[in-house]
């Protein structure tokens, strides 16, 4: 696809794709009512990926792969820093958890590039957050966050941290990213749940509407049996599951687009109420 074209494509389906806008911290979330489903990438071979279409997508800087093909084609996409790939990656290897001047600076360099040269597809970033530091190096690198790319930045909470400190980053950003972290890891164990009604709970008592928040690989979460009013998840889902598919044969690719769909319709029809009408019934969101 062409510069040109792929411009069109984007303008086309501009007013489709409810995606987190590129906006300042006075975002209004009521301009985001409809929820969204990021599709983890790379996703290979080139097939599935474009058997999967112009949808949404979540590009980690630590695989770029399908970066030009994403940006050309997608309805939107953001730009995720790579911590946690980068975190595995050297556990596996023995080495040090420690993020580099180098790969942040590249990483900063990556989303600029994105957002100032590329067709208008990345709507968002993710702020760096390694994992395992304390609130001053996060609050340190929320500091250095390029200037150029303010509009497009979106902190992050991990559930381990005091739920004071979600609402001052929404507070500061009007928005969020939220984490599975510490004895909270676990998406949809007991303790996980009491924790998101906890801090919904707490969202919703200081601001009057729900800001958008987007959970890092929960996708799950945006079943209807879920009720907590998020407005974004990713899961590399597709990337790692659809070969499972393949023994339908010629209806593979079919399938493969079909599940594809499946969660963006979830997404689509999420309620951002809280608390929900119907409350679930394990954990009990507030009365």
């Amino acid at each position: 696809m062409s510069a040109v074209t792929a411009t069109t494509h984007h303008q086309q389906t501009k007013e489709s794709s409810n995606v987190w806008p590129a906006c300042t911290g006075s975002l209004s979330p009521m301009k985001l009512r409809v929820g969204v489903a990021y599709h983890g990438t790379p996703i290979t071979p080139r097939t599935v990926l474009e058997a999967m279409g112009a949808r949404d997508y979540c590009v980690s800087y630590f695989r770029p792969d399908d970066v030009e093909w994403i940006d050309a084609n997608a309805r939107s996409w953001f730009a995720d820093n790579g911590v946690f790939s980068f975190w595995m990656a050297a556990l596996k290897s023995g080495g040090e958890v420690v993020m580099t001047r180098e790969y942040l600076d590249g990483y900063y360099e990556f989303v600029r590039r994105w957002a100032h040269e590329g067709s208008g597809a990345l709507k968002w970033a993710v702020i760096p957050d390694p994992i395992g530091t304390g609130t001053q190096e996060l609050d340190a690198l929320l500091r250095e966050w390029p200037a150029d790319l303010a509009d497009y930045g979106a902190p992050v909470y991990h559930l381990d941290e005091p739920i004071d400190r979600a609402l001052m980053l929404l507070e500061r950003y009007g928005r969020l990213c939220v984490g599975a972290t510490g004895e909270y890891r676990v998406i949809l164990s007991p303790a996980f749940c009491e924790r998101m009604d906890e801090l919904f709970n707490a969202i919703a008592a200081a601001f009057p509407v729900i800001p958008p928040i987007h959970f890092f690989r929960g996708l799950q979460l945006l079943k209807p049996e879920h009720p907590w009013p998020i407005t974004t998840a990713d899961s590399t889902d597709r990337a790692r599951n659809h070969n499972r598919l393949k023994c339908l044969g010629d209806r593979y690719l079919w399938a493969v687009k079909q599940t594809a769909d499946r969660w963006d319709h979830m997404a689509a029809r999420r309620s951002f109420e809280w608390p929900p009408t119907h409350q679930h019934e394990m954990f009990g969101a507030a009365a």
